[in-house]
Protein backbone atom coordinates (compact mmCIF):
# COMPACT_ATOMS: atom_id res chain seq x y z
CA UNK A 1 0.00 0.00 0.00
CA UNK A 2 1.11 3.53 -0.67
CA UNK A 3 1.22 6.16 2.06
CA UNK A 4 -1.90 7.82 0.68
CA UNK A 5 -3.79 4.52 0.61
CA UNK A 6 -2.84 3.85 4.21
CA UNK A 7 -4.00 7.32 5.24
CA UNK A 8 -7.30 6.90 3.39
CA UNK A 9 -7.90 3.50 5.02
CA UNK A 10 -7.01 4.96 8.41
CA UNK A 11 -9.44 7.86 7.86
CA UNK A 12 -12.23 5.40 7.17
CA UNK A 13 -11.31 3.31 10.20
CA UNK A 14 -11.12 6.34 12.50
CA UNK A 15 -14.34 7.79 11.10
CA UNK A 16 -16.34 4.75 12.13
CA UNK A 17 -14.56 3.68 15.29
CA UNK A 18 -13.00 6.72 16.98
CA UNK A 19 -14.02 10.21 18.03
CA UNK A 20 -13.67 12.90 15.39
CA UNK A 21 -11.20 14.87 17.51
CA UNK A 22 -8.82 11.89 17.60
CA UNK A 23 -9.10 11.53 13.83
CA UNK A 24 -8.24 15.21 13.32
CA UNK A 25 -5.28 14.98 15.70
CA UNK A 26 -3.93 11.84 14.05
CA UNK A 27 -4.30 13.27 10.56
CA UNK A 28 -2.61 16.50 11.66
CA UNK A 29 0.25 14.45 13.08
CA UNK A 30 0.57 12.48 9.84
CA UNK A 31 0.58 15.66 7.76
CA UNK A 32 3.17 17.34 10.00
CA UNK A 33 5.39 14.27 9.76
CA UNK A 34 5.04 14.19 5.98
CA UNK A 35 5.93 17.88 5.78
CA UNK A 36 8.98 17.34 8.01
CA UNK A 37 10.13 14.40 5.90
CA UNK A 38 9.81 16.49 2.73
CA UNK A 39 11.71 19.36 4.36
CA UNK A 40 14.50 17.02 5.45
CA UNK A 41 14.65 15.40 2.00
CA UNK A 42 15.08 18.84 0.44
CA UNK A 43 17.78 19.66 2.98
CA UNK A 44 19.49 16.34 2.22
CA UNK A 45 19.32 17.00 -1.54
CA UNK A 46 20.97 20.40 -0.98
CA UNK A 47 23.72 18.81 1.10
CA UNK A 48 24.37 16.20 -1.56
CA UNK A 49 24.54 18.86 -4.28
CA UNK A 50 26.92 20.97 -2.18
CA UNK A 51 29.13 18.00 -1.37
CA UNK A 52 29.25 16.98 -5.03
CA UNK A 53 30.24 20.52 -6.04
CA UNK A 54 32.92 20.72 -3.35
CA UNK A 55 34.26 17.26 -4.26
CA UNK A 56 34.45 18.15 -7.94
CA UNK A 57 36.29 21.38 -7.16
CA UNK A 58 38.69 19.53 -4.89
CA UNK A 59 39.38 16.89 -7.54
CA UNK A 60 40.04 19.64 -10.10
CA UNK A 61 42.51 21.29 -7.73
CA UNK A 62 44.23 17.96 -7.08
CA UNK A 63 44.55 17.38 -10.83
CA UNK A 64 46.06 20.85 -11.29
CA UNK A 65 48.50 20.20 -8.46
CA UNK A 66 49.56 16.91 -10.05
CA UNK A 67 50.19 18.62 -13.38
CA UNK A 68 52.26 21.33 -11.70
CA UNK A 69 54.21 18.70 -9.73
CA UNK A 70 55.07 16.82 -12.94
CA UNK A 71 56.18 20.03 -14.64
CA UNK A 72 58.27 21.07 -11.64
CA UNK A 73 59.89 17.65 -11.47
CA UNK A 74 60.68 17.84 -15.20
CA UNK A 75 62.35 21.22 -14.71
CA UNK A 76 64.44 19.82 -11.86
CA UNK A 77 65.53 16.87 -14.00
CA UNK A 78 66.50 19.20 -16.85
CA UNK A 79 68.53 21.38 -14.49
CA UNK A 80 70.31 18.30 -13.14
CA UNK A 81 71.29 17.37 -16.71
CA UNK A 82 72.58 20.89 -17.38
CA UNK A 83 74.80 20.75 -14.32
CA UNK A 84 76.19 17.26 -15.10
CA UNK A 85 76.67 17.16 -18.89
CA UNK A 86 77.75 19.21 -21.88
CA UNK A 87 75.26 21.64 -23.37
CA UNK A 88 74.27 19.41 -26.33
CA UNK A 89 73.11 16.42 -24.28
CA UNK A 90 71.01 18.47 -21.83
CA UNK A 91 69.34 20.33 -24.70
CA UNK A 92 68.35 17.08 -26.40
CA UNK A 93 67.22 15.60 -23.08
CA UNK A 94 65.27 18.76 -22.20
CA UNK A 95 63.32 18.45 -25.45
CA UNK A 96 62.59 14.79 -24.71
CA UNK A 97 61.54 15.61 -21.15
CA UNK A 98 59.24 18.37 -22.43
CA UNK A 99 57.66 15.91 -24.87
CA UNK A 100 57.11 13.38 -22.07
CA UNK A 101 55.56 16.02 -19.83
CA UNK A 102 53.22 17.11 -22.62
CA UNK A 103 52.24 13.49 -23.14
CA UNK A 104 51.57 13.00 -19.42
CA UNK A 105 49.62 16.19 -18.73
CA UNK A 106 48.18 16.84 -22.19
CA UNK A 107 49.63 20.34 -22.35
CA UNK A 108 50.05 21.84 -25.80
CA UNK A 109 51.39 25.16 -24.55
CA UNK A 110 55.20 24.98 -24.68
CA UNK A 111 55.56 28.23 -22.70
CA UNK A 112 54.34 26.46 -19.54
CA UNK A 113 57.23 23.98 -19.58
Amino acid sequence: MTDNEIIEEFEVFIKYSAPERLMDDVLDLINRQKAEIERLQGFNDNLIASNTHISNNLLDEIDKAKVEAVKEFAEQVKMAFYYQFDELIPSIMADKIDDLVKEMVGDNDESTL
